[in-house]
């Protein structure tokens, strides 16, 4: 990951955006595999109008047919709420914080059931919860000299 240009990443991603929004206002977008790809490439945007197109995308592709968009809808849905300063609903989003290998599990909804979570294939909140300190492990073992 160090060895990536993020500039160059970020400039690639937001040339790949202009020709998906390009795609989608021409109508050239339209099967759930079409969709899945664009909603992915919004919700690794920057802003909550990209996150939210992510949620609408995918949310179109789940009515089209494709289960498999079912976690993408949660993710993005999520990820929309952290970018406007609230809880995230299903508990797909973990943040790091401070230094290191300090990531957790982003604010979240607790009023959302784990029934709830299961109908967008997310996992129950405790493993949600527990996968933080997964990661956490995986990036000391990465670190380690």
């Amino acid at each position: 990951m160090s060895a990536i240009d993020w500039s160059t990443v970020a400039r690639e991603d937001e040339a790949r955006r202009a020709q998906t929004l390009t795609l989608l206002r021409a109508g050239r977008l339209t099967t759930p595999t079409d969709l899945v790809g664009a909603a992915f490439l919004f919700q690794h945007g920057n802003c909550p109008q990209h996150y939210r197109l992510a949620n609408l995308l995918s949310a179109q592709a789940i009515a089209r047919g494709d289960e498999r968009a079912r976690w993408l809808y949660a993710a993005t849905y999520d990820r929309w709420q952290r970018s406007l300063g609230q809880p995230q609903k299903y508990g797909t989003q973990y943040v790091s914080v401070g230094e290191g290998c300090q990531f957790q599990l982003e604010p979240y909804d607790p009023a959302t059931t784990d029934r709830e979570r299961a109908r967008y294939d997310v996992p129950p909140i405790a493993q949600a919860l527990a996968q933080a300190d997964e990661i956490n492990a995986e990036c000391e073992k990465n670190q380690a000299p």
